[in-house]
């Protein structure tokens, strides 16, 4: 009797005691969801913020005075679309190498005088020499002929032009706009010094094809034609403005 007693109360406890271990169980299986559906949200916001900051960067190139500009990012298209979207507002910097131009075909000319009589000629190749002549007109012996007049035509145009384009890049504008002036103004700095120092242009590259010659130039000449053919380009080029937000 006594063990059948014993017996009867054992089940009941043994009973309460297996409920409570399952509940216990189940409690730490949802807990451990829980904490796994934690991390995972976790997760996914830190993907998200990473994934953020990498667009920002991505696109921190193409922002402008820390707004972001509605003009196209750059495409395999051309660099020319690129140059003429692209806004320079760095005027010392292009009056800069304006400057630099100048200097570096002042001292071609200075080396040309002291290294060669004038009138002589170097062949170099085929199609190429160079050359010591003094050219009293404009690029490429425009009105060399003219009786001297034209010097002092030519000193008040090449100084007209200097100090308009010296104003012109103040302003913002495109890069490809820009370095088109910058490359005009190096030369026209560089005959003008010329002009009024010397009195008459030195050039020294001569070309010529089967003794047909083009008029002797120089770097300042190149300048100029080059920084032309690029305004051109940018003219043609540049996209229609677009309206303000």
């Amino acid at each position: 009797m006594a063990g059948n007693g014993s017996k009867t109360l054992l089940s009941p406890c043994l009973s309460s005691i297996l409920t409570a271990m399952a509940d216990n169980l189940d409690g730490r299986e949802r807990a451990t969801d829980a904490l796994i559906k934690r991390r995972v949200i976790r997760l996914l916001c830190f993907s998200r913020i990473v994934r953020e900051k990498s667009d920002e960067h991505e696109s921190a190139p193409y922002k402008r005075c820390g707004k972001r500009t509605n003009e196209s990012f750059i495409t395999g298209q051309s660099m020319i679309t690129y140059l003429t979207t692209r806004r320079a507002s760095r005027p010392g910097l292009w009056w800069g190498i304006a400057a630099a131009l100048a200097l570096l075909d002042q001292g071609l000319k200075f080396t040309i005088e002291h290294l060669y009589e004038l009138g002589s000629s170097v062949a170099v190749s085929s199609f190429f020499n160079i050359v010591h002549a003094r050219n009293t007109g404009a690029s490429f012996s425009f009105l060399a002929d003219a009786g001297g007049w034209q010097r002092y035509f030519f000193v008040v145009i090449a100084l007209t032009v200097a100090l308009t384009l010296i104003a012109v890049l103040r302003r913002e504008r495109p890069w490809s706009e820009a370095l088109g002036y910058c490359l005009v103004l190096g030369g026209a700095v560089g005959n003008l010094i010329d002009l009024s120092v010397r009195g008459f242009v030195v050039d020294y590259l001569d070309f010529h094809y089967q003794g047909w010659h083009w008029p002797a130039f120089n770097a300042a000449d190149i300048a100029i034609v080059g920084g032309v053919s690029l305004l051109l380009i940018s003219s043609v080029k540049s996209p229609a403005p677009l309206s303000k937000r």
